[in-house]
């Protein structure tokens, strides 16, 4: 079992919900013609319900807790269908993604692309969210999952974030990874 700190949500609580709702909200309309951004907005809303650090089972689990709630609330086999594939999306496999799951994953990433004093806010949250992991092994970790996006011909899948944020993403990226030693 992982050790939890009571900072184990410096990131991925409420404000992070709340700044992917944001970032939805701006790219609403761009997607309101092919996506169901309802659908989209729940799975934002409860892709990191179940989020612990270093865990590689928060996405199922919280896919898991969505799919029950929707049941209850009587939503079709389609909604919940999609909903999963698009909080599965938030594990950011780089595999080809439907375009809602596509925007999900792109909304939940888009801190990389945010102004570096924000990106590197973001970078602390995430040490502290895995403060019981000593410095050599966390550098290690977090620099290859960096170094691992870095080396996607494309960070964001829908070409909207890849406007707006790959460039950004890339040098926030690379200066994390420097920073990491």
């Amino acid at each position: 079992m992982l050790y939890r700190t009571p900072t184990a949500r410096a990131y991925h609580g409420l404000h992070h919900v709340q700044a992917c709702l944001d970032e939805l909200d701006r790219v609403r309309d761009e997607f309101a013609s092919r996506v169901d951004v309802d659908a989209a907005e729940w799975a934002l809303w409860l892709h990191d319900c179940v989020y612990i650090a270093g865990a590689k089972d928060n996405e199922e689990r919280s896919a898991d807790v969505s799919t029950r709630m929707l049941r209850q609330i009587g939503a079709s086999d389609d909604v919940i269908a999609r909903t999963l594939s698009m909080i599965m999306a938030t594990k950011h496999t780089g595999e080809p993604l439907d375009d809602a799951s596509a925007l999900v994953a792109d909304v939940d990433m888009s801190i990389l692309g945010a102004l570096p004093e924000m990106y590197r806010a973001y970078a602390a949250a995430i040490r502290e969210e895995f403060s019981f992991v000593d410095d050599e092994r966390y550098r290690a970790g977090r620099g290859a999952f960096l170094r691992g996006l870095l080396a996607r011909q494309r960070i964001y899948h829908t070409d909207v974030f890849v406007r707006r944020f790959e460039s950004k993403a890339r040098a926030n990226l690379t200066a994390e990874i420097a920073r990491l030693g």
